[in-house]
């Protein structure tokens, strides 16, 4: 029977690997065939952004704040954003009132009070306006008829910069950019309006004569070419002109003066001729007629004009035509915008990776058609080692095809607050069928202590459970854009401290069981934490501290290890190990705080690695959980203090001990009641906090109560320590490749917004996103499974070792060689803690790898 169990399990991970396999290859080619097939005139994604897309608000965010287009991830340009494009360069709105309104937007996003102000004590409603401030300048010129001498200057100039602009194409991007400071280098046209009110015939004409004027006088061909107008020159953004279309008014609204004059005949005449200008390459924001049509809470009382809402939308339309590549070759990361953007080239050792993914494409068919195992097990022999490699070249390459390049669209995300609830219920309730007996579970009964003599306390699937069902919580948070929620964000800095504590707990356990502090175990420990992250680093092109907590348990782990190192013959004395854990919390406090110590630290490292390091990032995110892994380094001396107690036999105890001995019922009691009490009295204090801010504050105080509150009552009875769920404890021994794959696999932009498959849709979770989470969850979860498997299987043979733990790094510093290194307390070292030769040689050869690499990208 059991024979036959395990041949069904096979068979069943061998479905499982080719159907996966299969669904991701069908992710790849269409949406290859989408975006060089069906978009291959829109390949940078600025005709979606121009012409189309859509409102996705819902009842938590009110009426038309979140725009869409199509395909691309749209952002919302703030004054640094718009200074840092703009470089000196002005920002002309020429024509109407309409396009008077959305000069007014332009400007509210840099300085609302002015606007104001301006409004208020301006007395000439057809007049020129100017507005400068922190490096940004905009100008509005009062031209509805579209002839002023004033434009017809600025266009003259705009044409001169163009015909220079190609006669030193060639030429350096600091010469290219010299020429053009502080210039106008984005104008903004709009009118017709006056031409249907102020003329009873002859509108059209007028208004193409107009337009023929500006196109002729801007550009050197004129209307003569139907090839398209690049939406950026080289260095990122080039010189443009955007047409604003005469918006359809809501002819019911209209003053009777109007109502005569202003017809649809008109206006739909007069589109159609930009129109016609759009088919000739000229950039026409038609994008503004979607954001208004059949919506009449769109307008304003007089029906001519948009409300600010929609009027603010147009304007990032039209920052984002004009600076997304702009910022995307300025800054070395900054993926939270798509749309009309072109991603930097890829660099050497992108291109090496690109091509290995294609060349592993056709060996994962043909291993997984032949039912073997694409990823090699750890168990494995290491001398298969390319299987590994390949496999993580592989995952590898597909977060980059993902998250790098065109071929796959990317949205924002959107919060809804069902949404948040929906996907976290759909994935814990399933998991939770999965409860199941230890196979401690008969030692567990028979203690009735929560530590004493219990090898099932905080057990190794306890661990993994922990992992687990926090990691998911994380997952869901970031698809959810549950960040800019409180209560949840609470939520989540809790959890994050609480791997810190299971990782000091885990770690210090293993170090005083077993007395091993060799060079071979921070090889092993810090290699199994940084191998895949720092592989995707270059992949990606992000620097390491990206990947924020990886970054973080890398730097707990030296002061883990130096701590309990420093004296080590002492670590049998309670207080003297008591008095070294709370040394260390003090220089680490002051390594943390005090001004200039970490910029230095910083500054060496990137002068030597590039890191490009921020001191003031690495304060805050060490500040906020400074102490919990000393608290979890205290909690496993407490632990290990306790069982050598309850083994002491009654000649050996003090009267401390004694006492300890005979009340620890009654405290285990006392422990339950407590957290029973603590848990909501915390987070009913800390919903008090008004902000972020104030709440991290409190955080380094305060995020062990609640930790530890919910591991006692985790451990509160015999059949809860005897049980764990296998479906959250898989996933937990995975935590750190689902945590960084993710971010490429699942979302989109280095976890700033989502991977989008289909299009269509309102953007909603019941009827439009769940056909990604039901695509790319299944790609995710066997991508992480095998990427987790080839890591653990290169560290071995990096060590020169046979056998290696699966676990990625955010794990209790316990040997697979045990079920558990708590379980074992016999405290024997291993034999086998000195790095061969071999070994050495392999590290040294990958540390210079990644030293060149890092300096070479």
């Amino acid at each position: 029977m059991a024979y036959f169990g395990l041949r069904k399990l096979e068979n069943l991970k061998i479905f499982a690997d080719r159907g996966c396999f299969a669904l991701l290859l069908a992710v790849i080619v269409s949406n290859v065939y989408r975006h060089y097939v069906l978009d291959a005139t829109d390949p940078y994604k600025c005709g979606a952004l121009l012409n189309d897309g859509q409102w996705l608000d819902s009842s938590d965010h009110g009426p038309y704040h979140i725009w869409q287009p199509p395909g691309c991830m749209f952002h919302e340009y703030t004054t640094p954003d718009i200074a840092q494009c703009m470089e000196n360069r002005m920002i002309l709105f020429v024509g109407d009132a309409t396009v008077r309104h959305t000069f007014w937007s332009a400007v509210r996003k840099i300085d609302a009070d002015w606007v104001f102000e301006e409004q208020a004590r301006w007395d000439i409603p057809q007049g020129d306006v100017d507005f400068s401030q922190d490096g940004v300048s905009l100008k509005f010129i009062w031209d509805p008829w579209l002839n002023s001498t004033a434009l017809h200057e600025e266009l003259e100039r705009f044409r001169a910069r163009q015909i220079l602009g190609r006669q030193i194409h060639t030429a350096s991007s600091p010469q290219r950019s010299g020429f053009r400071n502080g210039t106008t280098s984005l104008i903004v046209i709009g009118g017709g309006m006056w031409h249907a009110r102020h003329l009873q015939s002859g509108s059209l004409e007028r208004f193409k004569k107009s337009v023929d004027a500006i196109v002729s006088a801007a550009y050197p061909q004129g209307l003569s070419t139907s090839s398209r107008i690049p939406p950026y020159d080289g260095d990122g953004s080039g010189d443009q002109i955007f047409f604003q279309p005469i918006i359809e008014p809501r002819y019911e609204r209209l003053s009777p003066s109007r109502e005569g004059s202003i017809t649809p005949d008109k206006i739909n005449n007069m589109n159609d001729y930009l129109q016609e200008l759009s088919t000739k390459g000229h950039s026409v924001l038609w994008a503004q007629t979607k954001m208004t049509r059949n919506r009449p809470r769109t307008y304003g009382e007089s029906g001519l004009h948009v409300i600010e809402n929609v009027s603010k939308r147009i304007v990032d339309v039209v920052l984002n035509a004009h600076c997304n590549s702009h910022h995307a070759r300025k800054e070395s990361i900054l993926m939270d915008r798509t749309c009309c953007m072109s991603y930097k080239p890829p660099n050497w050792i992108q291109m090496i990776g690109l091509v290995g993914f294609f060349w592993t494409l056709p060996y994962a068919a043909v291993a997984i058609a032949r039912s073997t195992k694409l990823p090699i097990t750890p168990e494995e022999s290491a001398s298969r080692i390319p299987v590994p490699l390949l496999t993580l070249l592989f995952c590898l390459g597909y977060c980059f095809l993902a998250d790098r390049i065109q071929i796959f669209d990317k949205v924002p995300k959107q919060y809804v607050t069902e949404d948040f609830r929906i996907i976290l219920a759909i994935v814990i309730l399933p998991c939770l069928l999965t409860i199941k007996g230890s196979s401690t579970s008969t030692i567990g009964r028979r203690s009735s202590s929560l530590l004493a003599n219990n090898p099932s306390f905080l057990s190794r699937k306890q661990f993994d459970e922990f992992k687990g069902w926090m990691q998911i919580f994380i997952l869901v948070y970031g698809y959810t854009r549950s960040e800019d929620i409180l209560d949840f964000y609470e939520v989540l800095r809790v959890f994050l401290a609480f791997y810190l504590f299971l990782f000091g707990y885990g770690h210090t356990m293993y170090f005083l069981r077993t007395d091993d502090f060799s060079l071979r175990r921070i090889v092993a420990v810090l290699l199994r934490l940084n191998l895949l992250t720092v592989l995707l680093c270059f992949a990606m092109a992000r620097p390491y501290t990206s990947y924020y907590f990886v970054s973080l348990v890398s730097f707990w782990f030296p002061v883990i290890f130096v701590t309990l190192r420093i004296s080590r013959h002492r670590n049998a004395s309670f207080r003297r190990l008591l008095g070294k854990v709370l040394s260390s919390a003090t220089l680490i406090t002051g390594f943390v705080h005090t001004p200039g110590i970490l910029e230095a630290v910083c500054s060496a490292i990137d002068l030597l690695f590039h890191a490009n390091l921020n001191a003031e990032e690495w304060r805050s995110a060490l500040g906020v959980d400074l102490y919990i892994v000393n608290i979890g380094m205290l909690a496993a001396i407490a632990h290990i203090r306790i069982c050598a107690i309850f083994n002491m036999t009654e000649s050996q105890r003090s009267d401390v001990h004694d006492f300890i001995h005979d009340c620890f019922g009654g405290l285990q009691v006392l422990a339950i009641v407590a957290s029973v009490i603590i848990l909501p009295v915390f987070w009913t204090l800390t919903r008090r906090s008004p902000d972020r801010e104030d709440y991290d504050w409190w955080m380094p105080f305060v995020s062990w109560l609640p930790i530890l509150s919910i591991i006692v009552l985790r451990n509160a009875t015999s059949f809860l320590r005897s049980h764990h769920c296998a479906a959250f404890a898989w996933i937990g021994r995975r935590s750190l490749a689902f945590y960084v794959l993710s971010q490429h696999m699942w979302m989109a932009g280095d976890s700033e917004g989502l991977l989008r498959l289909f299009r269509g849709g309102d953007g909603s979770l019941a009827h439009d996103r769940w056909r990604e989470l039901v695509v790319l969850t299944p790609i995710l979860v066997w991508c992480a499974c095998k990427a987790s498997d080839a890591s653990a299987a290169v560290n071995a043979w990096t060590l020169g070792e046979r056998v290696a733990y699966r676990d990625e790094g955010l794990e209790n510093g316990l040997h697979k060689r045990s079920t558990s290194e708590i379980e074992n307390p016999s405290g024997m070292k291993s034999d086998d803690s000195r790095l061969s030769k071999d070994a050495k040689r392999r590290l040294l050869g990958i540390a210079a790898a990644v030293w060149v690499a890092g300096l070479t990208t």
